[in-house]
């Protein structure tokens, strides 16, 4: 309600001021409190006419009436209440006389309000009953979905005005962890025998880890970090995003393969040198296809020489399987010729230098001999050239003894 013109004593001739109109805005600056502007849009002329003006202020309350928000006092003026434009006297001016207060009280429960603005000028007054509703301060809904096939989603109020801190990811979640195939590995013997499998395939385990948020499902949008800061006020929707990653499965190296005079040194990425994967049945991780060799050392074994009645300088030396034998000792027998080393006694096989070794235990090497002609011996008296056998292009031959005597060697006859 208004009752019209508020005009001060006096008259047109001294001053007045005519009430046209109300002003009443609401607005929202901040989280916490509502704006509200009221004021008057008033014609006057000015000559003191507005001095002592007061605004005052009611709320209404069901059970108590209209309610003075300031009691004792008033909302504004009277000292401070001015128009925003002044006139000359003699003149009559428009203007708008208007004050704002943060009026801190109406945000809360209770949002459908009715309040009264009173205007007081030298004992007039002009009143008006404002009906509002108060807007909630607005809200805004940060939405998060796993992103994962579910459709699992939750979600969060954000105010306005507020600064958001984004959710941290879903604890531990993890999408597909899929066993999958992973990489062959081929074994290469390397000369040795085996019934150990030629190659054998992996696995992988795939996972995809929860990284952080975006605002789209394929990851395509705008990055959102976990903990980050959100000050927009406007709605948000957030999928989880997805790292993918493997993770290598072991697989258990094959049984120790077998090679004659040879001991399994172990599963190699290369045929020699390279690096050592592990030995046999263990455990061995791949991150690629590959083939791995196994890898040996040559076993060692001594070799005795049997001088077979003569002497030999070296009693025995060490050689290595599939190297040569190397030098081999030279005996010494009186009246015999050294034919060489032999594997055994009578007969065997010849042993030389450059033979390659091939034997995987221990050897005796046996020297053979032949008569080098008569062999002379002195029984105190005389010479004697025992009875012998020579060795000839047919074969060997019996040799008649003789006798030195002062007339010289005589054939004796048994």
């Amino acid at each position: 309600m208004a009752d019209g013109n508020i005009i001060a004593p006096g008259g047109v001739s001294t001053s007045y001021c005519y009430v046209r109109g109300w002003i009443h805005t609401v607005t929202y600056p901040s989280r916490d409190y509502a704006q509200i502007t009221i004021g008057v849009d008033s014609v006057w002329h000015w000559l003191n006419g507005w001095q002592g003006a007061t605004f005052d202020l009611y709320w209404w309350s069901d059970s108590q009436g209209w309610v003075d928000y300031f009691p004792g006092g008033h909302w504004w003026g009277p000292d401070n209440l001015v128009p925003s434009a002044e006139a000359s006297s003699g003149t009559g001016t428009t203007g708008t006389l208007t004050h704002v207060d943060n009026w801190s009280r109406i945000v809360g429960s209770n949002r459908n309000c009715k309040y009264r603005a009173v205007l007081t000028v030298n004992g007039h007054q002009s009143i008006v009953d404002f009906d509002t509703t108060i807007a909630e301060i607005p809200q805004y809904t940060i939405t998060y979905y796993k992103n994962d096939g579910t459709n699992t989603s939750t979600s969060a109020k954000k105010t306005y005005g507020n600064t958001y801190t984004i959710a941290d990811n879903w604890a531990n979640h993890q999408l597909n962890n899929t066993v999958v195939s992973g990489y062959t590995t081929t074994f290469n013997i390397n000369g040795g025998t085996s019934t150990t499998p030629s190659a054998i395939t992996s696995t992988r385990t795939r996972k995809y880890a929860a990284n952080g948020w975006n605002t789209k499902s394929d990851g395509s949008g705008t990055n959102y970090a976990p903990r980050g800061s959100y000050t927009s006020n406007a709605n948000l929707t957030l999928y989880e995003k997805w790292t993918l990653s493997y993770t290598n499965n072991a697989i258990t190296l094959p049984a120790a393969p077998t090679r004659p005079g040879y001991t399994f040194k172990g599963w190699y990425t290369a045929a020699s040198g390279g690096t050592k994967a592990g030995n046999a049945g263990a455990s061995y991780t791949p991150s690629t296809n590959q083939t791995l060799y196994a890898q040996w050392t040559a076993q060692s074994q001594t070799v005795t020489f049997n001088a077979n009645g003569g002497t030999t300088p070296t009693a025995s030396k060490t050689v290595t399987y599939d190297q040569t034998y190397g030098a081999l000792p030279i005996p010494t027998r009186p009246g015999y010729e050294f034919l060489g080393w032999f594997t055994s006694l009578d007969g065997g096989t010849e042993v030389q230098s450059d033979t390659i070794v091939k034997i995987t235990s221990s050897q005796t090497l046996y020297a053979h001999w032949k008569v080098m002609g008569a062999v002379f011996t002195h029984d105190g008296n005389q010479w004697q050239r025992s009875l012998c056998y020579l060795s000839t292009d047919d074969g060997w031959k019996h040799a008649l003894p003789y006798v030195y005597t002062s007339d010289g060697w005589k054939l004796t006859i048994f």
